[in-house]
């Protein structure tokens, strides 16, 4: 038994490692536009901050006001944002490898495979138990991406939001939006449903084409022994 949770863990390494990575790159070259797309939905009523061009004007605009360098106006927050999405991909794909394991284990036992809802149930626990440990960094993130440098109040870094929002808010502050954020778990689970299902039928297709392609080899062999033969 200790063996096969030693084997489990082993493998779920490159699935860490992937989705560390993945969140990584994608944080680094995405950040401005997620910056943009924050602003747009908190200041929606604004018509200086309509449309991505003027967002991204006025992002820059306030960088010269505050003789912050463009570049880092526009990746503002970007540190919190790889820690959030590092550690979510990572831990998404550590709970999800984990838990897929253990209930096909169990499904074996009955003589069965993993269903679609199988699937489903263990992407979206994995997706809560992540949601849950990292809202926390959701939540500075946004603050952080919300306003500018220079802003009143505004965080300078990860864990001065962490400390001030636990001194000033409680710990409850730490979970604001979290039932709102389990909607997108949904959609990750029905993602990841979709994606193994699509995985299976993939290998099942090339498994199909193979033998097709093994028996039009034999029988070409075949046919062309019996001419041989018959030749002879």
């Amino acid at each position: 038994m200790s063996g096969s949770r030693y084997e489990d863990s082993t493998a779920a390494v490159p699935e860490i490692v992937a989705g560390v990575s993945a969140g990584f790159i994608s944080t680094v070259v995405c950040h401005p536009l997620d910056l943009i797309k924050t602003r747009l939905q908190v200041h929606n009523s604004a018509k200086t901050w309509v449309g991505s061009l003027n967002v991204a004007r006025k992002l820059l605009d306030e960088a010269r006001s505050t003789g912050t360098r463009p570049l880092r106006a526009i990746y503002r927050g970007v540190g919190t944002n790889i820690i959030g999405n590092t550690a979510s991909w990572g831990l998404y794909f550590l709970w999800y490898g984990q838990l897929k394991n253990r209930v096909a284990e169990y499904r074996e036992g009955q003589g069965r495979h993993l269903s679609s809802l199988d699937y489903l149930l263990t992407s979206g626990a994995a997706g809560v138990t992540t949601a849950a440990l990292t809202n926390p960094l959701w939540v500075v993130k946004t603050r952080m991406l919300t306003s500018g440098s220079g802003s009143p109040g505004a965080y300078r870094g990860l864990a001065e939001g962490l400390y001030r929002i636990t001194v000033e808010e409680g710990p409850r502050g730490l979970f604001r939006g979290f039932l709102p954020s389990l909607f997108g778990v949904l959609q990750a689970a029905v993602q990841f449903m979709a994606y193994e299902n699509l995985k299976i039928w993939r290998r099942e297709s090339r498994i199909e084409t193979s033998l097709s392609n093994n028996g039009l080899q034999c029988a070409s062999r075949q046919q062309s022994s019996s001419k041989q033969v018959l030749g002879a």
